[in-house]
């Protein structure tokens, strides 16, 4: 009875964090078959499967291994195999699931309880970091980061028996804040191990605050002559958030985020986009696509009305090809991200572009927050092919004018750059308002961004 639910739940769309629960569930349930036919369905293969990932071995002998094929623990090797498999994924929680399905068929296999002791180990160090850092959330405490290692240190000696933190090195800008190198030194290579992927920083004069996600894939950056870097910089592409930085614990939620020499985005942020815009075009299906024929006020100033929705409707991806369009804008808004940090960073040796930054915007962080969203949002306008899928973003936070997140003040300027471009390219200013912009060509529109575009990241002074 429990799989023929679970069977059912599986094949209706749902939340990547309802998928986990649901994979689970499977296995609590005895049902491993089911969770192996799941797991092939809810990763991405587009994504793990990327020859420049560092992590592809992984996930490929996760996703290709024999289990997959008739029994999966036709001996105690294979079913050790498996165990390791999700374990060097970073399924943690899996293994030890899967691990007491397997003592009833292996009982007592030594390799199968010294598994499941470590993950249990790992499970408890890393629940111990996430309390450790809420704590601090919650008492805003601004200890220094070199406080905050010093904590995660004892932590690891009680639970793991042993230091895995060493001496990581640290990124620090004046007036900025500090930053762990997330690729190098102990607590990356422990934690790397799992699969695992942290970023641990804290703004200046601010409390330190940390992202934990397993990595579905590692890259190098490639060349983009539009966004140029002038140093190495690469991708995380993670899902399974563990531990979320104080902004997502109030409430907000991030698919990306840009940090020095890298940027994370968050898959499962974007499957969660992508499933709005299928379930925006499911709704307008159902009403024969009426949406698009529903006539507009003549004068509808800056409020984007529904635009989003026919937007959404009117991109040529394909429903399958929804979770790539999203992944494809994320990674170029996330890009100029670290073009800008480049521009301004070290401050010491950018005084006076700082100091112009600040100047224009009157010394506000918020304003110049607003400002480095705007870029982004441009860059990715200019550069994605999924145009309308932009415009929505775009539209989506101009439609809650004055909302808490800098997006809403940045994208509403760069709503109405993009409007000023494109009447400066003839089109009549009453065909630029954003409640129309569903009837603009795109070429016109990723023209007008690239003009724009160019002109803000000219070579250095």
């Amino acid at each position: 009875g429990a799989r023929l639910v679970l069977d059912a739940l599986a094949t209706t769309p749902a939340t990547p964090s309802l998928r986990r629960w649901y994979r689970r569930l499977r296995l609590g349930a005895g049902d491993v078959a089911g969770f192996l036919r799941q797991l092939r369905e809810d990763v991405p293969l587009a994504v793990v499967d990327d020859e420049s990932s560092t992590v592809r071995g992984r996930w490929l002998r996760l996703l290709r291994g024999p289990w997959h094929d008739g029994d999966w623990a036709a001996n105690e090797a294979q079913t050790v195999q498996l165990l390791e498999a999700l374990r060097d994924v970073g399924w943690l929680q899996e293994v030890g699931l899967l691990a007491d399905v397997a003592s009833t068929r292996w009982p007592g296999a030594a390799a199968i309880v010294a598994l499941q002791a470590e993950v249990r180990s790992e499970l408890a160090f890393e629940g111990g970091l996430r309390r450790l850092l809420y704590r601090g959330y919650q008492q805003q405490d601004q200890a220094e980061l070199a406080v905050v290692v010093e904590r995660i240190r004892a932590l690891a000696q009680q639970v793991l028996g042993r230091d895995v933190v060493g001496t990581p090195p640290t990124f620090a800008a004046p007036l900025v804040g500090e930053m762990l190198d997330p690729f190098t030194g102990g607590l990356a290579e422990h934690l790397a191990r799992y699969n695992r992927h942290l970023v641990l920083g804290r703004r200046a004069n601010g409390v330190a605050e940390g992202l934990l996600v397993t990595r579905l894939a590692v890259r190098e950056l490639p060349v983009v002559r539009e966004l140029h870097l002038p140093g190495r910089c690469f991708e995380v592409v993670g899902i399974d958030r563990d531990v979320t930085s104080l902004g997502g614990v109030l409430g907000g939620d991030l698919a990306g985020v840009a940090l020095l020499n890298h940027f994370l985005i968050d898959h499962d942020a974007v499957r969660d986009w992508a499933l709005t815009v299928a379930e925006r075009r499911r709704v307008a299906r159902e009403d024969g696509l009426l949406l698009l024929q529903d006539p507009l006020p003549q004068a509808p100033g800056l409020d984007p009305l529904d635009v989003a929705w026919r937007l959404s409707v009117m991109s040529p991806a394909q429903d399958s090809e929804l979770d790539a369009a999203v992944l494809d804008t994320i990674r170029t808004h996330e890009r100029q991200h670290l073009v800008d940090a480049f521009r301004y960073l070290p401050i010491e040796e950018n005084v006076f572009r700082g100091l112009g930054l600040l100047l224009s915007f009157g010394f506000s962080p918020a304003a110049i927050e607003a400002e480095m969203e705007r870029r982004a949002e441009l860059a990715a306008l200019a550069l994605s092919p999924h145009t309308e899928i932009v415009l929505a973003h775009i539209a989506d936070f101009m439609s809650e004018p004055g909302g808490p997140a800098p997006h809403h003040a940045g994208f509403a300027r760069l709503g109405t750059d993009l409007m000023a471009a494109l009447v400066a390219d003839g089109v009549p200013p009453a065909d630029v308002v954003p409640a129309r912009w569903h009837l603009l060509p795109m070429a016109q529109v990723r023209a007008a961004a690239q003009r724009l575009l160019a002109e803000l990241n000219l070579p250095p002074d």
